[in-house]
């Protein structure tokens, strides 16, 4: 009997296993996302070169009248655990009207290749005309404005001296 529920439990295993589920495990030999989008520090305090892998996305149109414009922007630090950081702005032309920072998890979906960001939207890894990797988002959830949802974002990979909860300037101090 022992040996029939070990064997079921496999087969069960593999039917799921092989389905294309959602999962947050994340190995560098499986993955499709690029090594340099997640986050960890870059250089060093003594050369003073130390910064923060972050993928950030500017310009998503929040408006439908031109003489009310309003930009949406988001920075976003992905983990290795299924975790990710982020920091939503809403600006107009000279104005940053609105901010939201939050943490939350992610999960992907190895057959279609999504990255399934919980309270944000899927994401989508894409590579320009001359091979530069980003992160194409589409938005899920509206946190200001109610143009939010439904719009895009193309998140490019930049090295920033804030970091998730600390500063270059604070782990050096410069």
């Amino acid at each position: 009997m022992r040996i029939f529920h070990a064997l079921s439990w496999t087969c069960a295993t593999l039917i799921i296993s092989s389905c294309g589920e959602l999962t947050s495990s994340i190995t560098t030999s499986e993955t499709w996302i690029p090594e340099s989008f997640f986050y960890k520090t870059l250089g060093s305090c003594e050369q003073g070169t130390l910064g923060f892998p972050v993928l950030i996305g500017g310009g998503t149109q929040l408006w439908t009248d031109p003489a009310q414009v309003r930009v949406g922007q988001i920075e976003l630090y992905l983990q290795k655990n299924g975790t990710y950081s982020a920091r939503y702005r809403e600006f107009d032309f000279t104005t940053q009207l609105f901010e939201k920072n939050f943490q939350s998890t992610y999960s992907l979906d190895h057959r279609r290749k999504e990255i399934y960001l919980a309270g944000l939207g899927v994401a989508k890894v894409l590579q320009t005309g001359r091979g530069r990797s980003y992160m194409h988002l589409l938005y899920s959830e509206n946190y200001n404005s109610t143009l939010l949802a439904g719009s895009t974002g193309d998140l490019y990979l930049y090295k920033g001296q804030k970091g998730v909860g600390e500063t270059a300037a604070d782990r050096c101090g410069w």
